[in-house]
């Protein structure tokens, strides 16, 4: 049995324990063996720990560390893990981020991971990115913690988490309303510009640095756009908004210019530049706002019956006249747009026939081309061989007919005849002129003379 007894005795150095700080390495269970020399035979040996493990894997970063979200660039915060009471054979460590309120891959990179400890190996710093999201933000507090150890290692777990604070950020620079809408007054319009506050009006994002923007007056060329110094005067000294530390609001003042010139809606546009943006902040919608100045001075012109059309009766002789295009309507005021107005015209008496046995048409539209200040309403006289008398009309133009924004006013209605036509109270001539004679007498010699009445016989002549 001489090679059983080599091998026993080569077994022997294995007896002895060794210890590893405070925990001690030794075989349990048999430890001798007596194998024959000519089987295959297989020696099971078990090998136990005792005490506390040879490895503790802890964080010994700062129990909390405060960091600024970066601006334009992302950040790495180092956290530094060590492995206590022995370096023995590769450990790896995985880890975890937990908090908010905001999801942390939002703000952390990564979120989760592995940390390799090598043999020998007591420490390892690992490197976690804050990343630059623009988002506006209150303190955000995350936790880094360790989930799990391989390779024998276990975790300190009084010592097993970080805290990185995240400080507020980004905060948020915008107008409060897109559009206003304000009449030609001499007012002052005041538009506010908030930093600092939600949607719901709440403080968020940083707030303790000055922060400053600059915007731009956006005009046209067109009738519908204001211009500046025209039609609006911006009173700024400077096209700069500044927001002093922990101030979250400023305001922006036009002067409107009021004026007599008839003018359609005009806009300007107030656009704050994001390039400009100075400080922890970020540009939010609405980041322009539109000023309208609503229609004045009728810009659309108001419409009525000329003036000089009163100056004198209007009378029509329908024997000399078929068409007749001397009745006008005037657009005053501004003459901006297309514009139409309907009219009607009635008899102004009882005769109950209709008005266009004797003059049509009876009713129409007017048109008013942009620009244009004076359009006719024309009238077609109908020639019959009837004699009639004098007839009083009624011509109308409806206000509630009014299309492309103008008004219409006073005189809205004009009054005017047909003279009366085909001889309605006759033609008085000589008739015949055979019967013509004179008559003496002793005293006094006369002319006798015979009259015939053409035409019409309305009324007595004398």
């Amino acid at each position: 049995m001489p090679s059983a007894l080599l091998l026993v005795n080569l077994l022997s150095p294995l007896f002895i324990p060794f210890v590893f700080g405070e925990t001690e390495i030794r075989f349990a269970g048999q430890t001798k063996f007596v194998v024959n020399e000519t089987s295959t035979t297989v020696v099971r040996l078990v090998i136990e720990r005792i005490g506390e493990p040879a490895n503790v894997t802890a964080v010994v970063s700062p129990f909390s560390i405060t960091v600024s979200e970066p601006r334009g660039r992302n950040e790495s915060v180092p956290l530094t893990l060590v492995r206590e009471k022995g370096t023995f054979g590769m450990v790896i460590v995985s880890f975890e981020v937990e908090g908010g309120p905001n999801p942390p891959e939002e703000d952390l990179s990564p979120v989760k991971g592995n940390i390799t400890f090598p043999p020998g190996g007591a420490t390892v710093v690992y490197n976690l990115t804050v990343l630059d999201d623009e988002v506006p933000e209150n303190d955000e507090i995350f936790f880094i913690q360790l989930r799990s150890v391989e390779g024998g290692a276990e975790i300190n777990t009084s010592r097993s988490s970080v805290e990185i604070i995240i400080k507020k950020n980004d905060s948020p620079v915008r107008f409060i309303q897109t559009v206003y809408l304000v009449p030609e007054e001499d007012h002052i319009l005041i538009i506010p510009v908030v930093r600092g506050k939600d949607d719901n009006g709440n403080l968020i994002g940083s707030d303790e640095c000055e922060v400053s923007i600059s915007y731009v007056v956006v005009t046209g060329n067109s009738t519908a756009h204001a211009q500046q110094n025209v039609d609006f005067i911006d009173l700024q000294p400077n096209t700069t908004i500044v927001f002093a530390p922990f101030a979250h609001e400023s305001h922006l003042k036009f002067q409107i210019v009021d004026d007599d010139i008839p003018e359609i809606a005009e806009s300007f546009h107030i656009v704050l530049l994001k390039g400009t943006l100075q400080g922890d902040a970020i540009l939010l919608g609405p980041s322009v706002v539109q000023v309208t100045v609503k229609p004045n001075d009728k810009p659309y012109g108001v419409l009525s019956f000329n003036s000089i059309l009163f100056e004198r009766t209007v009378v029509i002789d329908e024997d000399t006249t078929s068409r007749y295009e001397e009745i006008t309507v005037v657009r005053n005021g501004g003459t901006h747009g297309n514009i139409s107005v309907n009219w009607v015209l009635t008899r102004n008496s009882s005769d109950p026939s209709p008005v266009t046995a004797d003059i049509s048409p009876s009713s129409g539209v007017l048109n008013f081309a942009q620009g244009q200040m004076l359009a006719s309403i024309p009238l077609t006289l109908v020639n019959d061989d009837l004699p009639e008398e004098a007839e009083a009309y009624l011509l109308q133009i409806l206000p509630h007919t009014i299309q492309g924004g103008a008004e219409v006013s006073e005189p809205a209605q004009l009054l005017f005849y047909i003279q009366d036509s085909d001889d309605v109270y006759g033609l008085i001539t000589f008739f015949p002129m055979e019967n013509l004679k004179i008559e003496s007498s002793p005293g006094e010699r006369c002319l006798s003379l015979s009259f015939t009445r053409l035409g019409g016989t309305r009324g007595d002549v004398k």
